[in-house]
């Protein structure tokens, strides 16, 4: 028991999950984009994504958790926590025919002010030192503005990580669909 389970009598814990008689795995806090931006690192490192959001957030008897001791944890476990670590905001079209487009985020008013352009890429990159985990986080603080102002890449770190998944499609290019012509 922590000296501020002790002070408070609150567990240090939001919700826990029964694995077996005296075993259970405690979800700490709801993840952040920090703990997103490390879960991509991981996934990008083929480390898988889920197993570094659940050891970022969770203990298991109150002990840290490594990505590997997650790995060996029952696959149904990450579907269960899902809700409880990462609750994914719905971003609604307000006002998306033309540059600024809005957008509501829960009570966040979310502006993109123009499209990703080539020259983002690259400042991105460079911002990023090539960290192709943080390059989205920047992509965002270059192109989106929450309730009408621009954002660092740490607010975007600190913001719940369920809202940051759902702003990452504004700054992620779609495909077009080219079509060859045969002479």
């Amino acid at each position: 028991m922590t000296k501020s389970t002790e002070v408070t009598g609150k567990p240090d814990y939001i919700a826990y999950l029964e694995l077996g008689e005296g075993d259970r795995l405690e979800v700490k806090k709801e993840a952040t984009g920090l703990d997103l931006y490390f879960a991509l690192k991981a996934q990008i490192k083929g480390q898988g994504f889920e197993a570094s959001l659940i050891s970022t957030t969770c203990t298991r008897n109150g002990e840290t958790l490594t990505i590997d001791a997650v790995n060996g944890l029952d696959a149904e476990i990450s579907e269960t926590l899902s809700g409880v670590l990462f609750s994914l905001a719905e971003l609604k079209p307000i006002a998306v025919e033309s540059f600024p487009k809005q957008y509501e985020l829960g009570d966040k008013k979310i502006t993109l002010l123009r499209n990703r352009l080539v020259g983002d890429n690259a400042k991105a990159q460079a911002r990023a030192n090539n960290d192709q985990a943080a390059v989205a986080f920047w992509l965002l603080s270059f192109l989106i503005q929450v309730d009408g102002k621009a954002l660092t890449y740490d607010d975007f770190l600190d913001m719940p990580a369920g809202e940051v998944q759902a702003l990452m499609p504004l700054v992620t290019p779609k495909k077009n669909k080219f079509h060859l012509v045969r002479i």
